[in-house]
């Protein structure tokens, strides 16, 4: 069971979810669309990827789950479409 700090940011993240209108959490467990891509949402959780190496897990965060993230409102006039359309993910080197 998840408690304490970590708890707080899930809900909060979930709260961004819902506000911006996705309200139902069971998406994750279905097919979803990535560009000319079909993969299964369950690919996407981070039980699935915690235990990669380094290059292989930002792999899947940045061509998948980020990919995911940025379209996860089907309203292509949306704020959140506006504001993530452009976005990408990049962690720089220390």
């Amino acid at each position: 069971m998840i408690t304490g700090e970590l708890k707080n940011k899930i809900d909060s993240l979930w709260e961004i979810f819902w506000t911006g209108g996705l309200t139902n959490k069971s998406i994750f467990d279905g097919k979803i669309q990535i560009g000319s891509r079909e993969i299964e949402g369950s690919q996407l959780k981070r039980s699935v990827f915690h235990d990669f190496p380094a290059g292989q897990m930002y792999a899947v965060v940045q061509e998948l789950v980020f990919s995911f993230i940025k379209n996860l409102h089907g309203d292509k006039e949306s704020a959140y479409a506006k504001y993530m359309g452009d976005a990408i993910f990049k962690i720089p080197t220390l």
